[in-house]
């Protein structure tokens, strides 16, 4: 049996209300849905983790979902889980959690917020006008050490990474700073 993990906010009964649209979507193709919590022990979310083909991460407060993803240690050992073929989805919130740096467009050199993420990835996402990334990714690279390349996402878009390959997905103008 296939097996997809989806997790997102840790308030259980949200979960359960707000994960039953990737429940069905995932059950309908044949995948053993289980849910899981930053929250609980991290050995436990560690075994969830090792025992499932798919990582599905929802959206969110990304500042609340990182910090709970590194008292859940997940960065240590999730780079080894997509080595092993596990495929990691994430949207909005979760799709920031793998990049260097989850402040793109927030972030200020006299701010004390933790705005480093789990570094699976070695490239950042955002969406708006290209101007916009280019002027922001200026700014930050006067004030901190920025080398990464920005995808600049709009809707319909994606990205794809298999190994050392990496795809911009979707409709519309592929564009990247």
């Amino acid at each position: 049996m296939k097996k997809v993990i989806c997790g997102g906010q840790t308030n259980l009964v949200f979960i359960e209300r707000k994960l039953e649209p990737e429940k069905s979507f995932f059950g309908q193709r044949g995948y053993d849905v289980i849910v899981a919590d930053l929250k609980e022990d991290p050995e436990i979310l560690k075994e969830k983790l090792q025992s499932v083909d798919i990582i599905d991460v929802g959206g969110g407060d990304v500042n609340y979902l990182l910090d709970w993803a590194k008292k859940a240690n997940l960065g240590s050992y999730l780079k080894d889980l997509l080595a092993r073929g596990v495929v990691y989805v994430g949207g909005s919130a979760g799709s920031m959690l793998p990049q260097p740096d989850i402040g793109f467009t927030w972030w200020e050199a006299n701010d004390p917020t933790d705005h480093v993420g789990l570094g699976v990835v070695d490239f950042i996402t955002t969406g708006g006008p290209v101007e916009t990334v280019v002027a922001r990714k200026k700014h930050l690279q006067e004030v901190m050490d920025f080398p990464w390349k920005i995808y600049v996402l709009q809707d319909g878009q994606a990205i794809k990474v298999d190994g050392d390959t990496i795809e911009h997905l979707g409709p519309g103008a592929k564009e990247s700073v």
